[in-house]
């Protein structure tokens, strides 16, 4: 928070040429060195990876520290308490029992994606504490005496640790990750070197701003300098200080031109000929990029494979235990046999990847596209169903049966199913009629109570079932699809995703900002009718 590259920056940052790294790489005959520098592992820290440190500011932290300093009264204190709270959960692992309370029976806290998120609320408190320390020193409030200690004593406790770890790098630690081991012994030999002179180099600067914004201050409360010109050299040492590190990730190398962008989806002969497709509603299995980490092909259909941040542990269940072994079984049957009915035979043996709608597989940007003939479909109906104890068993008895056959159901739904008179009924027929994100309309016709599986991933938070118009049971089967009971007869099914929080959420973010509104109103027509008042009592 106070020194930059205190752990090295990010994950992948630049060196200089003037870097031990970059004069071994010169020395080796090492090509395209200048590039090689662009992208170097200088961080070493506990995390596994990160995208940069969470920089608040030196000149901010300094305020904040001449606040804690000077200030009396409960405003200091709850505004460092909160600071405190935010900085402990940051540490996550680290401090777990704090961590795991507020993970266990805080409201929303497990949503966060890693504990270092919450470190943004100190990016309010930090500068919220350090300038209204500022106001209250040039509105004098706060007795000279008491000023004046306090700029001593922040000064001594920033400046003094700032110029402690640009004295003495190494009491940072080894500057060696276990990350390493798996770079060059030359590599090995050169980054600690470099992490070192990044911490030296950044603790000085650090410091510099420090007494920079230090000075700047105590000439503008001794009267030095007037004290609008305190404030603005104040607000550029600032800028300054926070804007040559957020370049540092965050610059032009980061951004293209729409052209850039748009090339980067361009459509490839096979996209060409899948979006020839009418069909509403398919999946599509792109072997021909990384499959589970490369998003290019969601651009233009929907996927089995991409990637997201956020994603679902039983669908990552199902990438490792199912899709991956499948997929190395077509890999491999593809390489011995080249005839359609060789690729369909092999086709048949994927049933997850059918039971999940895959209708094309991509094997090459330039070639046509394998059209699964095995698919499973949009949904069906199953002969019967199996009910199993604990989630690993639903999981792996995916392996045992065919899904458009028997549906796999956790005993935590078997009352989904009690009760029931399910009886296949080889005539019936199901068959969706509309597609859309948030709402699929299904068609179904059968003389018997049948079990229907949808080929959508069940997620209970939101997505709803009617059978014509009446709420129904959605329930989860073969481990991610979702299971509805539907009646004998003729009926229209819809799957509506409609969350309840999303909804609840934008109306109190709606009334939040009415109340904001009117508050700030309020605020300004007070101060108006105050200083109107002022100049009539005057007068």
């Amino acid at each position: 928070m106070l020194i930059p590259n205190f752990n090295g920056g990010a994950s992948a940052s630049e060196l200089s040429k003037k870097s031990k790294t970059y004069e071994i790489l010169k020395q080796g005959g090492v090509p395209n060195a200048e590039q090689v520098i662009k992208q170097m592992p200088t961080y070493w820290g506990p995390q596994a990876f990160t995208a940069g440190p969470m920089y608040m500011g030196a000149i901010s932290v300094f305020l904040f520290v001449l606040g804690l300093v000077v200030l009396q009264g409960t405003t200091k204190w709850w505004i460092a308490g909160i600071s405190l709270l935010a900085l402990l959960l940051g540490w996550g692992k680290h401090f777990m029992w704090l961590s795991s309370l507020f993970f266990d029976y805080v409201p929303l806290y497990n949503k966060f994606r890693v504990p270092s998120m919450i470190l943004t609320i100190l990016q309010l408190t930090i500068p919220l504490l350090g300038f209204y320390s500022l106001h209250q020193i040039f509105s004098d409030k706060i007795e000279k005496k008491r000023v004046i200690k306090g700029l001593k004593l922040a000064l001594g406790i920033t400046g003094g640790f700032c110029l402690l770890f640009a004295l003495l790098p190494s009491l940072a630690g080894s500057f060696t990750s276990p990350a390493d081991s798996q770079f060059p012994d030359w590599l090995q030999q050169a980054l600690p070197e470099d992490r070192q002179s990044m911490l030296r180099s950044d603790a000085f600067r650090s410091l510099l701003f420090i007494l920079a914004g230090a000075a700047t201050i105590w000439a503008g409360y001794m009267k030095k300098i007037k004290l609008s010109s305190s404030i603005t050299l104040l607000g550029l040492l600032i800028i300054l200080d926070m804007w040559s590190v957020d370049k540092r990730y965050l610059n032009n190398d980061h951004f293209v031109t729409p052209r850039e962008f748009t090339n980067n989806f361009n459509l490839r002969p096979v996209d060409k000929e899948i979006l020839k497709d009418t069909d509403i509603h398919y999946r599509v299995l792109d072997l021909a990029v990384n499959t589970f980490n490369d998003s290019h092909s969601s651009f233009y259909h929907k996927t089995i494979g991409g990637y997201s941040a956020a994603k679902l542990q039983r669908y990552q269940d199902i990438i490792d235990y199912h899709l991956v072994p499948e997929i190395q079984s077509l890999a491999n049957d593809l390489q011995r046999g080249q005839t359609r009915a060789d690729i369909d035979s092999s086709l048949q043996k994927l049933s997850v990847i059918n039971m999940l709608n895959t209708k094309y597989i991509i094997l090459s940007a330039n070639s046509t596209p394998i059209e699964n003939t095995a698919r499973s479909g949009n949904a069906w109906f199953v002969e019967n169903y199996q009910l199993v104890d604990t989630p690993d068993e639903e999981i792996l008895s995916l392996k045992a049966i065919d899904p458009e056959k028997t549906a796999i159901i956790g005993r935590d739904f078997a009352q989904a199913v009690a009760g029931k008179n399910i009886r296949f009924d080889s005539t019936a027929t199901i068959q969706l009629t509309s597609y859309a994100p948030n709402k699929l309309t299904y068609k179904t016709k059968a003389s018997q109570e049948q079990l229907a599986v949808f080929s959508e991933v069940y997620y209970p938070e939101g997505w709803q079932a009617y059978i014509d118009d009446q709420p129904g049971e959605l329930f989860r089967t073969d481990y991610i699809l979702r299971g509805l009971s539907v009646p004998a007869g003729e009926h229209t099914i819809t799957l509506v995703y409609n969350p309840r929080s999303a909804y609840q959420g934008a109306l109190i973010s709606q009334i939040s900002s009415i109340l904001l509104i009117l508050a700030l109103l309020g605020s300004i027509i007070g101060y108006i009718r105050k200083n109107r008042k002022c100049s009539s009592d005057q007068a």
